[in-house]
Parts: C-alpha cells; structure tokens; sequence
C-alpha cells in the first residue's frame, strides 16, 4: 500500500479500496465488517504470519498519524487488519479503526466495530472511550433512547471528567433531537455552571443559549449553590470579569445569604485583579459590616488586611488585623491575623510584639500548623536580634513540642547555627552531624553538609550505609495469566517502544493496581512511568515506593532518589543550557519546582508548561529571541518551554552577577522584589538572607530550588556543568510568592 501511494499520490482513496476488494468505500465497511461477523470473538482466527515487529510499529504509526491529519480512509487501510499480525495492541488499532469508520460517517458500521471490541478486549483500558463512541454512533444514527441510556450509565461510572463532560453534551443532545428542551436545558445549565471554564461547559452554555433562542424554553435560574460553584470555578481559571459577572448574577437572584456572601468574598478579590482596587476595598468593608455570619464578616477583615500587606500598608494591614482580634477573638481567622501581625511587627524589627503575637497563636490552638510556625519563628526572632542564648533555647523548646512537626529539621538546624554563634563548636557540630545524616536530602541537610565541609570537618559515613535498592527491571517478575499485570505489563512495555507514551501511561496507570506489595513489581512500575516520560508520576509513584520500603520519608538512599530526581527531558536540557552556558541542573531543579515535569500543567498565576512561564514573559523572551509567531500554546512544547526558561535564567544569573538566591527570588517573585528583599539583607550570610524573604513561598521556593540542585549534583556528578562557580556555599556560610507571609 505503501507503494502504491508513493507513486500514485493523487489517486482517489475510494479507488484505493477497490484495489484491496471493494468496489466502493460503502463496500469496503460491509466486506469487512461480513468478515469479522464470520468470525466471531472466542473463535480461533486465521493464522497470521510473523511480520518484522519495526514494519507492525512504523504501520500503526502511519496509521494513526492519517487520522490525526484528518485522512480517515487512508488510516483505514493502513490499519486494517493489523491487530491480528499485532495482537499485543490489538485494542489500540481496532480503537484507532472505529474512530477512522466514525469520521466517515458510517455509524452503522462503527457500531458493530464497538459491540465487536467490547467482547474482544473487556480488560482494555480504552473500554470507557469505546463506549463513548458508540454513543456518538447511536446519536448519529437517531437511536436517542440507546444513546442516552448508554451515556447515564457511563456517567454514574467512574471515568475521566472529560469524557463525563462529553456525554453529558451527549445526553443533552439526544434530548434536543426529541425536542426535549426543558431536559437538555437542565444538562447544559449544570455543566456550564459546574465547569465554566472546560471547552464542554463552554460549549454547553452556547447551546443553552441556542435553545433558548430558537425555542423559547430557557434555561430557568439555578440554584445559589450551583451559581457558587460556577463563580468558584471562574476564580480558580482566574477568568475575574467572567467570574464578577457572575457573582453580579448571583446577587440578582438571592441578593443575601451565605451563599452571596462566600460569592462577594471572592468578587472582591477579582475587583482588586482587575485593577479596581477602591471597589475591591469597599466589597471587603461592607461584608465586615454586613455579612450573614460572623465568619464571613471575619474572613473580609483579614483579606483586606492582607490586602493591604501585599500592597506594603503595614499600617493599614495592623489596623484591620488589630480590628479583627478584638472583635472576633475566637474566630479561625483572628489566628490568621495574630500570626500576620507577628510577621509584621518582625520584619518591623519590633521583636516583643512579634514574640507576643505567635505566643498568642499557640495558646488559641497548640495543634495548628501556624501555632508550629510561630515557635519556630520565637526562636528565629531572637536570633536575628542577636540574643542567640535565647534563641537556642526557643528553638530547643520547638523541637521537643513538635518533634514530628515539618519544622524539625528546620529548628534543629537554626539551633546549631546559634551554637555557633555562642562559639559551642562541639555541639554545632553533632548538630549537623544529626541532620547530614538523618535529613541528607533535604535543605538543612545539605546545608548542614556544607557547614561541615565548609569547616573543613569529616562527614560520618552515614547516609551511604545500609543503602537500600530494591530490585527493579521486568527480569524476574512473575507474570500470572488472567491477572492485570498479564495484560497490561506487555501493552506498556510495547506502547513504549513505539513512542505512545500518553497511551502507555494509562496502561502503567492500570499496572500500579496490581503492584502493591510487591516492591519489584512497585520499582518497575516507576521505572515504566519514567521511560513514557512521565516524570511527574515516576517521582510522586517512587516517593510512595519509598516510605512503603522503610526509606525514611521517601528520600532514604541514593538508589531511590536517582528516581525522584531524573534527567527529564535531559537532551534539551543539556543542549540549551550549554548555548546559554547555565548549569544544566540548575534548570532540572528549577523545573522540578516548577512544574515536577509536567508539560502541560497550568497554573492559579497562568504560568504554563515545564518551567512555569507566563504569557507575557513569553512574548518578550520570543522578541528578545526572534521568535515572531509566538502564542502562548508555544509554552506546552518542552523543547520551546525550556528554551524559554534556560535563556532567562541566564538573563537573571548576569543581572544578579550569578548570586543564587537572587536569581531565584527574581524568578519566583519577580526581579523588583528580589531586589529589594537584597537591598535590604544583602550584608547577611546566605542561609540568612534565605530565612528573611518576607514571602513564604518565594522563601520555600529558594530552599527547595537550592536542595534541587545540590542533589542533582550529588546523585550525577561530572554529568552537569563543569563551573562550580554557584555552588551554594561560600566560606564559612551558604553561599511571584504571596503573602504568608
């Protein structure tokens, strides 16, 4: 077949199908479809002769890539036939077939291909998908009843929210060609409320509004909980003027209530991002004054207070947050507040009010993650004021009341640094002994490492010892027949090597159920993620793998971490990081921050792809570049992403003359504020200028960042970049965020 369109290119595909033995396109659907009626699923077949396993993979891949280009026909007869010479993804080519029959509008046809592959593969993972398009046919062929009843019973199943998207549209549909108006209106009014901002909510209110329009049934007034829901969604796609308008709607329909009230809170917020800051205020004034509970009226204080905070009003943020302790001392929010004010008076160096201010969060609730942060916080006070007897003490204090609290490591390593303040050599020194070898991998570990190193002191061997690796690879792994790994195990492993990989992950996704308990078969479960290039799952699947296995937290030995912190994406990488001479583990640790590998991941700020780049940075990245046909789709290709990425990382390294955390805070929180939070600590060693970045996350952001790197650089040494020259440490000392703050 090949052949024959290489050199008969602008032959017609209905000859094409005379030449396999039909007389039409028409004939070609029934001849097959009277041969698979002739031998029916659970009868042997034909046998089928050995074909070379690369000519089976380059002919599905053709063949798929016909359909993606919109040839149908010539997808047909490449894929023909082929599940039996390829009975290893033999689903997947009959799936690819059926959706071939249903573009060329023979549903009666592609309804039998579904009913055939329904029986032939039931374990398939692609049996959800399969049903959905017989819905489709059964719509398209006017057997509504069918179809609507098929796609019911889908929706009450579990399957992915896109394809419950999709049959809802379905469901809607049939009711329409029934000329039920008033059920399809109840459809698409709940998936345009519930999911306002998916192609299909999208997609669901034009047909509302079509319905509405043609048939004068409309959709009636919703309910104030759906309403919310809609004005939630629309708040998380940060679509603000969509979202405000629908808050507006809200208030028409229950102009009060708790419902209304939850809607203004966020209202509110979307005024303030849309650059109408006074309105944005005043909503937040009113519902102190106005609102239907005390726990909204107490949550509007503390978002005005923080209002003001990220706006640098102190004042005007101690004054709200002062107001709501008084008045609503009880309320969760006046904890938020005392512990705001704490960070406040601290960054005012006023260290009693601020002591005064987390004491007072772990006396409202002992147990609260903001009541651990706060002691913490004591002992951080006290040190940076220089009393670092009492600072150790706090810290001291912190660890023995929350010694399983995150904030362990974190107090502990503070506790040594105040020993060394107070020239307690010996007892820094088991300090970070404690914490090189019981927290290696994390920031304070390696911080305390290079306080050991920096110092000229020799490590234990510690972390090396009792190395745990669990066996890994599919040599060995007993496959029993009938079970889910004897299905699966074989269509990953061959998806894989076609370069499937969205496809083999679902596969892998269908493996892991079968896995548990079985640390070979869990291990090579991350290792398969890891190969279809799904190093988000590889890592999140390998941590868990890890604490199953007694590895302390899921980061204890070097086997384990070569999983948690892969190469991803490695020849791109390497290429564009030596073209912008960056250390190439710089950009891996950036972009595990960032997005953990995900391609496709969309952040609350509109960050897109790899490493986290909004639009409009894009754009002027792609100018700078000369890239004239930048959209912002481009920052969903890894290779653009990253090339993206390494370029203005290497702009920030030469504007912050290659000062680390600088660097860092620029990328996160932007360069204005990195500069000022430098202007204002730049005489302090590094861990403590790290420690004074007013925003938490930017904070956790560096930190985490900076143990990225050092870890890459531990776990791959001489594979990354040959200048050493942003190495964390120097000397004796090391080296877009919100409000905590």
């Amino acid at each position: 077949m090949k052949g024959i369109h290489r050199f008969f290119p602008v032959l017609s595909l209905t000859f094409l199908f005379t030449l396999c033995g039909g007389s039409s396109v028409e004939g070609a659907w029934s001849g097959k479809l009277a041969q698979m009626q002739a031998s029916p699923p659970g009868l042997p077949r034909p046998p089928a002769s050995q074909q070379d396993p690369a000519r089976l993979r380059e002919t599905l891949t053709e063949g798929v890539a016909a359909l993606q280009k919109g040839n149908p026909l010539m997808a047909w007869l490449l894929l023909d036939g082929l599940d039996e010479h390829y009975p290893v993804v033999g689903d997947y080519i009959l799936y690819y077939r059926i959706q071939a029959i249903a573009e060329t509008d023979d549903h009666t046809v592609a309804l039998s291909y579904v009913t055939y592959f329904l029986q032939r593969y039931p374990d398939s993972v692609l049996v959800p998908r399969v049903r959905v398009e017989g819905v489709k046919a059964r719509v398209a062929l006017g057997l509504f009843s069918a179809a609507r009843e098929e796609a019911e019973t889908l929706l009450a199943e579990e399957v992915p929210n896109g394809l419950k998207r999709e049959l809802t549209l379905l469901a809607g549909l049939t009711h329409e060609r029934e000329e039920s108006w008033k059920a399809a209106q109840e459809l698409y009014q709940r998936l345009a409320y519930s999911e306002p901002t998916s192609p299909e909510g999208e997609e669901a209110e034009q047909r509302s509004l079509r319905i509405a329009r043609e048939s004068g049934v409309s959709a009636g007034v919703p309910d104030a909980s759906l309403f919310l829901s809609k004005v939630k969604a629309l708040n998380r796609g940060l679509r603000f003027g969509q979202m405000i308008e629908a808050c507006e709607d809200l208030e028409k329909v229950q102009p009060k209530g708790e419902t209304t009230d939850e809607a203004r809170l966020l209202k509110a917020r979307g005024l303030i991002k849309k650059g109408r800051a006074e309105a944005g205020v005043r909503l937040y004034k009113q519902l102190m004054r106005k609102g239907a509970s005390h726990g909204i009226r107490a949550e509007a204080a503390y978002r005005l207070g923080s209002h003001y905070w990220n706006g640098h009003g102190n004042a005007l943020a101690k004054r709200e947050f002062k107001r709501l302790v008084r008045k609503y001392p009880r309320s969760s929010w006046s904890l938020h507040a005392h512990y705001a004010l704490g960070r406040i008076h601290e960054s005012d160096e006023d260290a009693g009010r601020a002591r005064d201010h987390y004491l007072k969060v772990g006396k409202l609730n002992p147990g609260h993650d903001l009541a651990v942060k706060g002691a913490w916080r004591i002992g951080w006070v006290e040190y940076r004021a220089g009393r670092y007897e009492k600072a150790l003490k706090a810290f001291d204090h912190c660890l023995k009341r929350y010694r399983n609290a995150d904030i362990y490591s974190d107090a502990l390593y503070w506790k040594g640094r105040s020993a060394e303040r107070l020239k307690r050599t010996e007892q820094a020194e088991r300090i970070f002994r404690e914490l090189a070898n019981d927290f290696s991998w994390s920031f304070y570990g390696v911080m305390a490492r290079k306080r050991l190193e920096a110092s000229g002191r020799t490590l234990a061997a510690s972390e090396e010892t009792g190395e745990v690796v669990l066996p890994c690879g599919s040599d060995g792994i007993a496959v029993k027949n009938g079970t889910p790994m004897a299905y699966h195990l074989p269509r990953a492993e061959e998806l894989i090597e076609i370069g499937f990989y969205g496809e083999a992950r679902e596969e892998v996704d269908a493996l892991r159920r079968d896995a548990s308990g079985n640390p070979e078969v869990e291990c090579y479960v991350g290792e398969l993620y890891e190969k279809s290039r799904s190093f988000y799952d590889s890592v999140r699947w390998m941590y868990r793998v890890g604490l199953n296995n007694g590895l302390a937290k899921g980061e204890g030995s070097h086997f384990l971490n070569r999983y948690l912190y892969p190469l991803a994406f490695w020849d791109t990488v390497r290429d564009e990081s030596g073209r912008n001479d960056v250390d190439p583990y710089l950009v891996l640790a950036v972009m595990r921050q960032e997005s953990l590998f995900q391609d496709d991941v969309v952040s609350f700020a509109d960050a897109r792809g790899l490493m986290q780049i909004i639009p409009p940075t894009g754009r002027s990245i792609a100018r700078q570049l000369g890239v004239s046909d930048f959209n912002p789709e481009m920052l969903f290709d890894p290779k653009q992403n990253i090339a993206f990425g390494v370029w203005y990382l290497k702009q920030l390294m030469k504007r912050s003359e290659g000062d680390l955390v600088r660097v860092l805070a620029s990328y996160n929180a932007g360069e204005s504020r990195s500069d000022m939070w430098w202007n204002r600590h730049k005489h302090l060693e590094m861990d403590e200028r790290i420690e004074s970045i007013t925003f938490r996350e930017t904070r956790g952001y560096v930190k985490k960042v900076l143990r990225n790197l050092e870890n890459y650089r531990r776990l791959y040494p001489g594979t990354g970049h040959s200048d050493d020259s942003s190495a964390m440490v120097s000397g004796v000392g090391v080296g877009g965020g919100g409000a905590d703050r």
